[in-house]
């Protein structure tokens, strides 16, 4: 088995990739990090469905982070599809476009397990155990939010509203003032 490992967050706006080499002993040393624009939301709003167009731009992405990944070894592969995992009637078609292009597993986390993901990740970065701390995370298709106190969740939720989804909910209303 490979002590490298890639894992690539499939946001709604970013699509982002981190790739690190186990080291024993739970440390991990970073080799590679790379992101790219794909507004794989782009259209969800208004259809239910990621475009052509933003599955063209996964696609190329996903070509991208392939090439770069050969160039690092073998690793073991990895991807997070965010909200539009949980929104798009389609988002099996990204999952088979990572599974194809990067031979990785694809995961689909739930808005709550996205939240304390997210969380957690953050405050692994913080050099002391906050009294109270409010976590907000605001992304393309979704905006998550934790509570936490000493360290522990008190209240974790995920509201299907992020920037993307926003500024396209904002022009399909200016469409329907004109």
């Amino acid at each position: 088995m490979s002590d490298l490992i890639s894992v690539a967050d499939l946001g709604s706006n970013t699509f982002r990739m981190v790739t690190a080499r186990e080291e024993g002993q739970g440390a991990i040393r970073l080799v590679d990090l790379r992101q790219k624009v794909v507004r794989l939301a782009e259209g969800v709003a208004r259809s239910g469905e990621v475009s052509v167009k933003a599955l063209r731009r996964a696609k190329e992405c996903f070509g991208e982070f392939e090439r770069a990944l050969a160039t690092l070894g073998e690793a073991r592969r990895f991807c997070v599809l965010t909200a539009v995992g949980r929104m798009a009637n389609n988002a099996g078609e990204v999952e088979r476009l990572a599974r194809e292009i990067l031979g990785a597993q694809t995961l689909i986390p739930t808005g709550r397990e996205e939240a304390r993901l997210s969380y957690e990740g953050a405050v692994s970065l913080l050099s002391a155990k906050k009294e109270n701390l409010l976590f907000l995370d605001i992304g393309g298709g979704s905006t998550e939010i934790v509570f936490s106190n000493g360290g522990e969740v008190i209240w974790e939720e995920s509201v299907a509203a992020g920037i993307v989804t926003f500024w396209e909910q904002d022009r399909l209303g200016e469409k329907g003032k004109k």
